[in-house]
């Protein structure tokens, strides 16, 4: 490394009368700089203007290294310092919308839309009219030009309510005061790279798509400059359909998605456990650089070879090419979303038995292994009806809530078939809860002294005077509910209305929605739903008909309600009773829906003894 060399940002324009062009290679991180980092150094630089000090305000370095230079311009790659470098060149871009005044230029010589979005502000945005949609096409395209132009709109928002004497101060500091330390690199083009790790190294993390990135377009590689370029376009489009929340949810997991910097992690995480595996690279799937490590490794077994390179570059493409069709087809989306957010199988498993010139087969490998999951299917044999007839029959709430949460997102997925997608962006977004679509007896409501509405007891009896039911019973249960109320019964702890005896109000209550009689089911499939926990905290021991309208309520404000919840309380399933009640009879129709919805969304072979088997 040459000797350090201390000069003004102003200076940089010019070498021996030459102008500084600075290149930002591939292999470079993306521009990240956010409202925090921008403002920060507005606000130091402002505040060394305002000590009126005769010294100078000292950058960060800003490492370089010589490319080569014509009679206008001398080029230097950027090794470190890009973040800080280019939000200047922002600032002076936002003062000066006229290439001579800019201090020095800044190229992204293989990121087009980068360079695109620089050239639009420069010559369009004088009158500072450009607006989001103007610019929407490139920040949309690549995330670098997102951040990139959020921190040109801080920069605007930052100068504008300020006098024409502070702007005029703050350039001349700029101008004048402010320096860097310009590290003059002076090395081999192909040891960049290696440079650039080695600094961020024990910095700034390097997350395993920044690597990525770094070892398939660094210089020295023998590929040309078409295909380096491909390789930058195409990582691009992955990026870009990858963004898609829905698609992205149904490859990976809630508890595993802190993993990835860029979402493109995926693709790389999945295809190095295939290199790993077949090329015998041995390289542990639990270091963080685990992809990166693997590709490393193979191109130095594969010695670099062109070959090798466009093979690890077309695999990429092919598993990125299998997410896509996989996001245009309901039914596969649906099984694999569910193998992977039940933690059934990793995507990564799932790929490798992917084969596109086999769809079929495909399908059927998703619903075998569905059906065939230790926590669906007895050892030693893979689901069936009768298999499923009984564990829809016998779980327990509170002993098998795991697998009832598998059953009951299973349900939901079955119900939609082929011709809709389950959300599964919502469904990781949410918190959920197995809750009781019908209060049960065995429940006992919350005592509290507050006399207002947040008094569960008080709301309880509320609720009840709020229904419209014209029977004489339920009459007559009203005005027991409006007498508690006006002797404020639901203040006493030991109140007889609220205690869980046989000819207390709240068991007359429960008694007669469900049909006017004791219920068998009350920990069962038969009176469990899934519901997200926000809605549950409104529930309490909420009524059938109370329940109803508050999750219709919160459906049209836009509350994501599983299609199977919805289906419950609609009582839009075969052999379903009133919309006020939830019977016996209604629970065990609701289970055979569930029964038959599964069991033809899997293609479980109904016996035709079934009946006399007594399989509801």
């Amino acid at each position: 490394m040459s000797q350090s060399r201390l000069k003004e940002i102003s200076t940089l324009k010019t070498t021996d009368q030459k102008n500084n062009v600075f290149l930002i290679d591939l292999y470079q991180r993306g521009y990240r700089w956010t409202k925090r980092e921008a403002e920060a150094l507005l606000e130091d630089i402002a505040e060394f203007m305002n000590t009126q000090s005769d010294g100078f305000y000292c950058l960060q370095p800003l490492t370089v290294n010589k490319r080569n230079s014509d009679a206008a311009n001398d080029y230097w790659n950027v090794i470190d310092g890009q973040q800080r470098l280019t939000t200047i060149y922002l600032i002076y871009l936002y003062w000066y919308h006229q290439p001579e005044r800019l201090p020095f230029q800044l190229d992204y010589p293989d990121r087009p839309e980068m360079k695109e979005l620089l050239s639009e502000i420069l010559t369009k945005d004088a009158d500072l009219s450009l607006q989001n949609q103007d610019v929407a096409r490139w920040t949309v395209k690549d995330i670098n030009c997102f951040y990139m132009w959020e921190v040109y709109q801080i920069i605007k928002n930052w100068f504008q309510p300020k006098t024409k004497e502070f702007i005029e101060k703050f350039q001349k500091t700029l101008q004048e005061k402010v320096q860097v330390i310009w590290y003059d690199l002076e090395i081999d083009s192909a040891e960049e790279n290696k440079v650039f790790r080695s600094m961020n190294s024990g910095r700034i993390f390097l997350s395993n798509d920044e690597l990525i990135k770094g070892l398939l377009l660094r210089r020295d590689n023998p590929i040309n400059d078409n295909f380096r370029a491909q390789i930058a376009f195409e990582w691009h489009l992955i990026e870009s359909f990858l963004a898609d929340d829905r698609l992205f949810a149904c490859l990976v997991e809630k508890q595993e998605q802190y993993k990835y910097a860029a979402r493109i992690g995926v693709v790389f995480d999945v295809l190095a456990q295939k290199y790993n595996k077949e090329n015998k690279l041995g390289i542990s799937d639990k270091i963080k650089t685990f992809s990166f490590d693997v590709f490393d490794k193979y191109l130095k077994q594969q010695n670099t070879t062109p070959e090798a390179l466009q093979t690890l570059w077309k695999d990429v493409n092919a598993v990125a090419a299998a997410f896509k069709t996989w996001a245009s087809k309901p039914d596969i989306y649906n099984k694999i979303g569910f193998l992977v957010n039940r933690s059934f199988k990793h995507i990564a498993e799932i790929w490798r038995n992917y084969n596109p010139a086999q769809p079929e087969e495909f399908k059927a490998y998703l619903q075998s292994t569905i059906c065939s999951n230790r926590q669906l299917a007895q050892p030693n044999s893979t689901l069936s009806y009768e298999q499923l007839n009984d564990l829809i029959h016998e779980l327990k709430h509170n002993e098998d809530n795991k697998l009832i949460h598998h059953i009951l997102l299973l349900y939901n997925i079955a119900y939609l078939q082929q011709q809709g997608y389950f959300d599964f962006d919502q469904y990781q977004k949410t918190s959920w809860n197995l809750e009781d679509i019908n209060a049960t007896a065995d429940k006992e409501l919350k005592f509290s002294n507050q006399d207002n509405d947040e008094n569960p007891r008080k709301q309880w009896l509320q609720d009840i005077l709020s229904l419209q039911i014209a029977h004489q019973e339920f009459k007559e249960l009203q005005n027991k509910a409006n007498e508690a109320l006006a002797q404020k019964t639901y203040l006493q702890q030991e109140s007889a209305d609220f205690k869980l005896e046989h000819n207390s109000l709240y068991l007359q209550v429960i008694r007669y929605f469900c049909g006017g009689k004791e219920s068998d089911w009350g920990n069962t499939l038969g009176n469990l739903t899934l519901l997200d926990e926000q809605t549950n905290k409104h529930y309490h021991n909420d009524l059938f008909p109370c329940k109803r309208e508050k999750i219709l309520s919160r459906l049209q404000s836009g509350r994501f309600i599983p299609p199977t919840t919805l289906k419950v309380f609609m009582k839009s399933f075969p052999g379903a009773g009133s919309v006020l009640m939830w019977t016996d009879e209604d629970a065990q129709s609701y289970q055979k829906d569930m029964l038959d919805t599964i069991s033809s969304y899997l293609g479980l072979e109904i016996p035709a003894q079934a009946a006399e088997k007594g399989l509801k």
